[in-house]
């Protein structure tokens, strides 16, 4: 994957992460982070639902899909009060998630990128063309 200039790279806390990076913005950093796991697209992108409370004025969220390296990848916009389901400080009004989920023979491969709305939303196309960058082995 081709890592943007001004992506700072965070030293892992957690064996089930791949990679970690700190986006700046102006409403507050973005952490993005990469793994792999099991279970279906379907139930990691309702556990990622499960995380975050819409409020007034937040947006509905959104899917759509991107071709990464061959392979279709779900793409989820989430947007509203965010409590992190790893005990991440409590929860965070006004923030938003923008996840990949790519389906692969071995493992499910995600980057999923959370912080304040207004630094997610600046950040989105730069991490779209983030993960399409990725090459895979089959």
């Amino acid at each position: 994957m081709t890592v943007p200039a001004g992506w700072e790279e965070v030293p892992l806390k957690s064996d089930m992460l791949l990679a970690e990076y700190k986006l700046e913005g102006d409403a507050g950093p973005g952490r993005l982070t990469l793994s792999t796991a099991g279970g279906g697209v379907e139930a990691n992108i309702s556990r990622w639902r499960g995380q975050f409370t819409p409020g007034e004025g937040d947006p509905s969220p959104a899917e759509s899909s991107v071709t990464v390296d061959g392979h279709e990848a779900a793409v989820v916009e989430l947007f509203g009060s965010f409590q992190d389901g790893f005990g991440g400080g409590g929860v965070k009004p006004g923030w938003a998630m923008l996840g990949v989920v790519l389906p692969l023979k071995q493992a499910n491969f995600f980057c999923k990128l959370t912080g304040p709305r207004a630094t997610i939303e600046a950040q989105k196309e730069a991490v779209l063309e983030f993960v399409k960058s990725a090459k895979f082995e089959d």
